[in-house]
């Protein structure tokens, strides 16, 4: 996945939202179409760390298209998505893996 384009840009905490999904494990499986939903999507999160009142419907969709690319992971179970982990701690998919039977 690329670095953002145009990050100066940005407010930090959105070039942070693209970093977290950059560095995801789920990033690895990302196609091309993947990666231009996240460039829309940077738009909407800069837009709702700008706005001064909670835009409900703003939140709803990021939540939506977020939870699409496996952002949780209750997201992840439910697309059976397999990730990677980096060492032998728990990424909390095991144990909902566990309680999910």
């Amino acid at each position: 996945m690329p670095a953002l384009p145009d990050a100066d840009r940005f407010l930090p905490e959105v070039r942070e939202w693209w970093e977290t999904w950059r560095e995801s494990p789920q990033a690895e499986s990302f196609l091309a179409t993947d990666v231009q939903r996240l460039k829309t999507l940077v738009l909407l999160v800069q837009r709702i760390y700008e706005m001064e009142g909670a835009d409900l419907k703003a939140y709803a969709e990021l939540r939506q298209q977020e939870s699409l690319l496996g952002a949780t992971v209750l997201d992840r179970q439910r697309l059976r998505m397999q990730v990677k982990k980096a060492d032998e701690s728990s990424t909390g998919d095991d144990v909902l893996g566990d309680l999910l039977g």
